[in-house]
């Protein structure tokens, strides 16, 4: 027998609502998208020249965050019908619809939060270059914020995969190969793009340590954080797509079949790693090659 939901698509064994969780992260996206918007418009109203990847970077933040804050208002305004205290029969397929849509939705909000900090990493260190701060770990800041971005939002991600997957097969738990797949990507790719800011971050403090100059590390990869910025408001629009894809589609059970739980979790997990890769390798540093270099100890500052 399946679970017998309430109004707010909680069971018994299941007690996350989507629904509510949609109207929190859909706030917390409205406030983020705010954020980035006032910084793109301060950073367009100044007379210095901006740098212009960080407005392209902040502006597909802004796309995101946008398309983020409507696919949340289009999964908490579906309610399935209620008779007494429980969804009325038939009307299951709405709770796992509005899970479904959910996980790309929190897939796109996390991304968006990743971009704005990077963004602020990529302000930080622009900001001491044009004044010479001389401190080296404030110029390391940015890598610093970076990191613990990609980490926290990879395990909010990896955490509401599992979720999705105890919800579609409850009463019965997920398979050990499901789970321990959706565990082994996240960390592996966690790994590597935390590996990558780490070798460009220590290089950074390195460097301002023997030297005086700035060198290029501020004009290197802009290729990188261009894929970025496209990749992130593609996002969005596929999951503006996805909904309207969602509501021509009618539905002949209420549990979503294999294809369609995985193409979410892929959506959640996978496709935020195309942002987060560029981003990763684009973090203010030196090259990857050179992050142990050897310097003089005469040289250090």
């Amino acid at each position: 027998m399946g679970p017998q939901f309430d109004g707010s698509c909680v069971s018994v064994g299941l007690p996350l609502s989507v629904i509510e969780l949609a109207s929190r992260y859909g706030s917390l996206a409205n406030l983020l998208c705010g954020l980035a918007l006032g910084a793109v418009a301060f950073m367009l109203g100044k007379k210095e020249a901006a740098p212009p990847h960080t407005i392209a970077l902040l502006s597909s933040g802004v796309i995101v965050l946008a398309a983020d804050s409507f696919l949340f208002a289009s999964v908490e305004s579906r309610r399935p019908r209620v008779v007494g205290s429980t969804v009325a029969p038939g009307t299951e397929y709405v709770c796992y619809q509005s899970w479904t849509l959910a996980m790309p939705a929190i897939g796109m909000l996390m991304v968006g939060t990743a971009v704005l900090v990077a963004s602020i990493g990529w302000m930080i260190i622009q900001y001491a270059v044009l004044n010479d701060v001389e401190n080296k770990v404030f110029a390391s800041l940015g890598g610093i914020f970076t990191l613990l971005a990609v980490v926290t939002t990879t395990l909010s991600l990896i955490g509401a995969c599992l979720q999705y997957l105890v919800f579609v097969n409850f009463p019965a738990r997920p398979s050990g190969g499901a789970k321990a797949g959706v565990l082994a990507f996240g960390l592996t790719m966690a790994v590597i793009g935390c590996g990558m800011i780490v070798m460009r971050t220590v290089g950074l403090y390195r460097h301002r340590k023997y030297n005086a100059s700035w060198g290029d590390i501020t004009k290197s990869r802009f290729n990188a954080l261009a894929i970025a910025s496209i990749s992130t408001a593609a996002y969005g629009l596929v999951g503006i797509v996805l909904d309207a894809v969602t509501i021509w589609i009618s539905r002949s059970q209420a549990v979503p079949g294999t294809g369609e739980v995985w193409s979410a979790i892929v959506l959640c997990l996978v496709l935020p790693w195309i942002v987060y890769l560029p981003i990763c390798y684009a973090v203010p540093g030196t090259k990857l090659r050179d992050s142990w270099k050897r310097y003089g100890a005469q040289a250090a500052r």
